[in-house]
């Protein structure tokens, strides 16, 4: 018996900067397709800024794409819903759709420069979407398979952070929560964190703060010389003139400048 499902999970592209380029290697495809291959006549006909016009269509399939992309990060972050195979079945079915109104609106519109009627739009799709769709879809699903992942909603709040400096065996790669506070020292940062037995460890690293805030945008700036993990935030002591943190499994103060009161004010009321 298979254990095929419409709602067993699927692999899931999690990384936002990996799906954002595979959106633009199929907008360039399209592009080149078009340009290059020249399916439909396109090399016959006329156009003003004829290469511009024809890269036009291939930012329309860009543009579905991408709120596509927003769809499907809501559905995962916002509603806490796992990835599934009949989502990824309904992202290609609203992709071909998505893909054939904007396509069908800018030939009309930009192209033709007529009035839009949408009598033509389901022979247009099926002469003109489908085709590059039956080609390029089938690559798509494909990456997006072998580059996706099967994740967990605790994967997704808490996930790995690889921290690198400037050294060749700089590296650390913990949990998200694990992390406690950086602080800068001259040359260095100094990392403490929860280890694996929830003890506190301190590591120290070349490497500047503003490198560490790159590399885990979850941290957050107290003073000009610490990054600290909000959800280990205990209390904040004093007023914006002079104040200091108290941090769960640390037992110093940390300081916290007035440039950065109301910002970590806000994140201790949450």
């Amino acid at each position: 018996m298979s254990d095929f499902s419409l709602t067993k999970r699927y692999p899931w592209i999690y990384k936002l900067r990996l799906r954002l380029a595979i959106s633009l290697v199929l907008t360039i495809l399209v592009i080149f397709i078009l340009l290059f291959l020249k399916p439909f006549d396109t090399g016959e006909k006329y156009l003003p800024f004829k290469n511009l016009m024809l890269a036009g269509y291939g930012m329309c399939i860009f543009i579905a794409d991408l709120l596509l992309l927003t769809a499907e990060r809501l559905i995962v972050f916002k509603l806490k819903k796992y990835w599934i195979f009949i989502f990824e079945l309904l992202y290609f079915l609203s992709l071909f759709l998505l893909s054939s109104i904007l396509v069908y609106s800018y030939d009309i519109i930009v192209t033709k420069q007529i009035a839009i009627s949408w009598d033509y739009l389901f022979t247009f799709s099926y002469q003109f979407i489908l085709p590059i769709a039956l080609l390029l879809l089938p690559l798509l699903a494909y990456v997006r398979y072998t580059k996706g992942e099967i994740i967990s909603h605790e994967e997704i709040k808490n996930p790995e952070v690889l921290l690198i400096g400037k050294n060749q065996n700089d590296t650390l790669k913990i949990k998200l929560t694990q992390l406690i506070f950086i602080k800068a020292e001259d040359n260095y940062v100094r990392i403490v964190f929860l280890n694996e037995k929830s003890d506190v460890e301190e590591i120290l690293m070349r490497s500047t703060l503003s490198s560490m805030k790159k590399q885990v945008k979850h941290l957050h700036y107290c003073h000009r010389s610490y990054l600290i993990a909000p959800w280990y935030i205990q209390q904040l002591k004093g007023h914006r003139q002079k104040a200091s943190l108290v941090l769960k499994y640390y037992n110093s103060e940390i300081p916290l400048s007035g440039k950065y009161y109301t910002a970590i004010s806000g994140l201790k009321k949450e």
